[in-house]
């Protein structure tokens, strides 16, 4: 169910997005193929996705960071979950980001953190049944 995506998934991938944040500015065309090239030659980072009959339906990126506490055991990072609209509430979500933690584990992870912008109640309920708690820490965010 859950693949790695590689350098001829982008554009797929960009459609993807646009049901992550339908409001969201579009990169150009050059500009996203070298943020795409940078991404997949990050060490520890992993871009999944999710395809049904071919079409990429689901995807999630996870950022694997090295570290010196903890025993050495490095912590993850799950950021950009999105399904498309037509698919969500199958299951789909759930088993790619219980899959996505998976590999985080066999890593040798010993956390991962997701942050959420969202407080809808179905969001807060999707990622606690898919295995996070949201009320272990509290999450801080800057912005410029």
């Amino acid at each position: 169910m859950l693949k790695i995506l590689g350098p001829s998934d982008l554009d797929e991938l960009l459609q993807l997005y646009t049901h992550l944040h339908r409001n969201d500015e579009t990169l150009d065309p050059g500009t996203a193929q070298d943020r795409w090239g940078e991404i997949l030659g990050m060490p520890g980072h992993t871009v999944f996705g999710v395809r049904l009959d071919d079409e990429l339906i689901g995807s999630c990126i996870l950022q694997t960071v090295p570290n010196l506490t903890r025993g050495g055991r490095p912590y993850a990072v799950m950021e950009n979950v999105v399904v498309r609209a037509d698919h969500r509430a199958r299951g789909v979500g759930t088993a790619m980001v219980r899959s996505a933690l998976s590999e985080a584990w066999k890593a040798g992870c010993y956390k991962v953190m997701l942050l959420t912008g969202t407080d809808n109640r179905h969001t807060r309920h999707f990622y606690e049944h898919a295995g996070f708690d949201g009320t272990a820490k509290r999450g801080y965010v800057a912005k410029p």
